[in-house]
């Protein structure tokens, strides 16, 4: 019986603090569909929230802390890369871009390596370390302080020193997204350099898999109507695609 699953799902949750949809769809043998009806369901007892692919425990008063980089980078992998390979349809030759840290922008390193003359501004380390393999990518590194949990160069330095940049293109990602609080991110540190990115680009691009839909964190660092093309696996409610049409940002599914 549905009660029974969902009193089950929730004590393993609980038990493990955290856990993957496919990690979940696998232990109780359900449809992802069905999980993320059960999820739904436990989200409004409020111990447990979505976040990053998956869900994780959630006690009174404590928000929900962002994961190491190479953790989310493991979760939904091949939804990221297949997200990445859409927006890499979307650069072209001589482009100028900011690529923004996360585990959504990452997979693009290995996307460009046909495009000619492209210039990105970062601070993701992990982006700069691979791009050195790629002769057609002039990187433009951000000055900063290592911050270890994002796998990024963050700071006052970092700020302004984006500010002097104009770029084409800016590729975002983020911790959640929903029509009340917009485009949110978990990691004061990068708050400041996503909003100066949106404001230095022509372009906005906003990469997320579908599990960050109507999913909120600490910030909010941009309306949604202020991407021009927000990315996805798949389409997102109604009330969210309504919106995105309305406001005029292009939706890729």
């Amino acid at each position: 019986m549905r009660v029974d699953r969902i009193e089950k799902l929730e004590k393993f949750i609980l038990d493990n603090k955290t856990a993957s949809l496919d990690s979940l769809c696998e232990r109780f043998d359900v449809s992802k569909n069905t999980l993320r009806r059960d999820i739904d369901a436990l989200c409004e007892r409020g111990n447990i929230k979505k976040v990053y692919g998956g869900v994780v425990a959630v006690e009174k008063g404590q928000a929900v802390g962002l994961k190491p980089f190479k953790e989310r980078s493991a979760i939904n992998s091949e939804l990221k890369l297949s997200i990445a390979e859409k927006t890499a349809k979307m650069i072209n030759d001589g482009d100028t871009l900011f690529i923004d840290t996360g585990s959504s922008t990452f997979p693009l390193v290995n996307l460009l390596k046909n495009l000619k003359d492209i210039t990105i501004v970062t601070n993701s380390v992990p982006f700069i370390y691979h791009a050195m393999a790629c002769d057609n990518l002039n990187i433009i590194a951000l000055p900063g302080t290592l911050n270890r949990s994002t796998d990024s160069l963050v700071g006052a330095s970092t700020i302004e020193s984006l500010k002097r940049f104009h770029v084409k293109k800016a590729i975002m990602a983020c911790t959640g997204l929903s029509v009340e609080h917009g485009a949110c991110n978990a990691s004061f540190s990068e708050y400041e350099i996503k909003r100066t990115a949106m404001s230095i680009c022509d372009e906005a691009f906003l990469l997320a898999d579908n599990n960050k839909f109507g999913v909120t964190s600490m910030m909010s660092y941009a309306e949604l109507n202020q991407f021009d093309h927000i990315i996805t696996d798949k389409r997102p409610a109604d009330a969210i695609t309504r919106y995105l049409n309305e406001s005029g940002v292009e939706l890729v599914c």
